[in-house]
């Protein structure tokens, strides 16, 4: 039986909270379904289906259930290691360098940082709500923090029963 250290312990519990947190999305704040949600020592994965759709919303949508994990993996690792509530703000150029050169050491996830690069730019393009990417990715980001924070428990509940 493999012996874990302490920081294994806290990286496998924040990625099981980061899955946990894409599932919760998924069904409560984009109306999908989730088909099954998984990790291991090195990877995991949440398979969903969300309902489709261009507009402005569903981007938004599909953005924020991206985002979720990674905001879910610091507030985990935070709680675990006596820093409660410290958030590491990604900002909007960073993330567009992430998609470029694919720093998975740094992140997390570089699938989930396209798919808000690529919403952040659809949504910034609308014309009745659109604007600066960098200012709809900020107010993005705070929204999903808000949003985090409100489906902690049960984003809990599934992390706990992933490990």
């Amino acid at each position: 039986m493999a012996t874990f250290s302490r920081e294994d312990e806290i990286l496998y519990h924040a990625h099981c909270y980061h899955e946990a947190a894409h599932a919760v999305f998924a069904v409560k704040v984009c109306g999908g379904k989730v088909w099954y949600v998984k990790t291991d020592d090195e990877c995991g994965e949440c398979s969903s289906s969300i309902p489709l759709g261009g507009g402005y919303s569903n981007h938004m949508r599909n953005a924020m259930c991206s985002l979720a994990g990674q905001i879910a993996t610091n507030l985990q690792i935070a709680a675990l290691t006596g820093r409660a509530d410290e958030i590491e703000y990604v900002e909007w150029g960073t993330a567009l360098d992430m998609t470029l050169f694919g720093d998975e050491e740094l992140f997390g996830s570089y699938g989930d940082f396209c798919k808000v690069v690529y919403s952040v730019k659809r949504m910034a393009d609308d014309p009745f709500m659109g604007g600066d990417p960098e200012e709809v990715y900020g107010e993005l980001y705070r929204d999903t923090v808000v949003e985090v924070r409100r489906l902690w428990p049960e984003i809990t509940a599934v992390g706990e029963a992933l490990q």
